[in-house]
């Protein structure tokens, strides 16, 4: 499976762009493993979760901050979906 380009999540959707991570190289950081992009240009990366490695969180890209509301995602299986409904 792959992951998709564009994303939906709570009724907008965000282009999605691939960051790759070399977990070797990187693992005393956090670093985001996608970036969605919003309409209006909003970037959000999506950050793993350590307890549960599947799982993603959002924040904003360009500030610290976290969007409203909790954003879950995860790539299982090798397509990222958004775990909220």
């Amino acid at each position: 499976m792959s992951t998709p380009t564009e994303i939906t999540h709570r009724g907008r959707t965000y282009k999605v762009e691939v960051r790759p991570v070399d977990p070797e190289k990187n693992q005393d950081r956090l670093e985001s493993v996608y970036l969605l992009i919003g309409e209006r240009g909003i970037r959000y990366a999506l950050l793993r979760n350590v307890p549960k490695p599947d799982r993603l969180f959002a924040v904003y890209f360009d500030k610290f901050g976290m969007p409203s509301g909790h954003w879950w995602f995860t790539d299982e299986g090798g397509t990222l979906r958004s775990l909220t409904p």
